[in-house]
C-alpha cells in the first residue's frame, strides 16, 4: 500500500508541476517494484515514510546496497507541499541512515536545487553510445545528443501553468 501511494502521489506531484510522466503511473511499474525483495535493510529495497500521527504525508523509496543508499523516488501529499516535507523525510532518512551503518546516501542522476543542499560530494554522469547501423547513428547523435536535449531544455524554461496545460493535451500512458 505504501509502494502504491507513493507512486500515486509523485504521478500528482508530476501532473501539478508540468513534469513528463516516465512511466512511474504504469501498472507495471508498480509490479516491478513492489516484487523486489528487501533482506532485513541490509541489501534491497526500503521505502521510508512520514506521519502526521497514524497518517502518512510523505514516501521515500530507495534500495540499499553494500552500504550504499539510492534514493529512487520520493512524494507526498500535494495539499502539504508548502511544509516541506520532503526535506523533513530526507533529514530523518539520513539519521536512519546513519544509525545503520549505510555510509553512503546516493540522490541519483537528474539535476535539482534541493541536491546541492544536502550533498557534500558530486560525480559528473556520463554515457557511452555504440551504433551499428546508420540508423542507430542517426537516432544517436541526432535525437539523443542533440534534439531530445534541446526540447528538454525549451520544454522546462517554459513557466509551469504553460507545462501542466501542455500535459493535460497530451495522453496519459495509464
Amino acid at each position: 500500500g505504501a509502494l502504491s501511494q507513493c507512486l500515486r502521489w509523485k504521478d500528482e506531484w508530476i501532473s501539478n508541476t508540468g513534469r513528463m510522466n516516465a512511466g512511474i503511473n504504469d501498472k507495471s511499474h508498480n509490479v516491478f517494484l513492489a516484487s523486489i525483495q528487501s533482506a532485513a535493510h541490509k541489501d534491497g529495497s526500503v521505502i521510508f515514510a512520514l506521519k502526521a500521527g497514524e497518517r502518512p504525508v510523505a514516501y521515500q523509496l530507495g534500495f540499499i546496497h553494500h552500504g550504499h543508499y539510492h534514493l529512487y523516488t520520493a512524494s507526498f501529499e500535494w495539499r502539504l507541499r508548502r511544509w516541506s516535507l520532503g526535506t523533513v523525510l530526507i533529514d530523518m532518512t539520513i539519521g536512519w541512515l546513519i544509525d545503520n551503518k549505510i555510509k553512503i546516501f546516493d540522490l541519483m542522476g537528474n539535476p535539482a536545487p534541493y541536491k546541492g543542499n544536502w550533498s557534500n560530494h558530486s560525480l559528473i554522469l556520463s554515457a557511452f553510445m555504440t551504433s551499428k547501423t546508420w540508423r542507430g547513428k542517426l537516432y544517436a547523435h541526432l535525437w539523443v545528443k542533440l534534439l531530445r536535449p534541446g526540447l528538454k531544455n525549451i520544454y522546462h524554461h517554459l513557466p509551469q501553468a504553460i507545462r501542466v496545460q501542455m500535459l493535460r493535451l497530451m495522453p496519459r500512458s495509464d
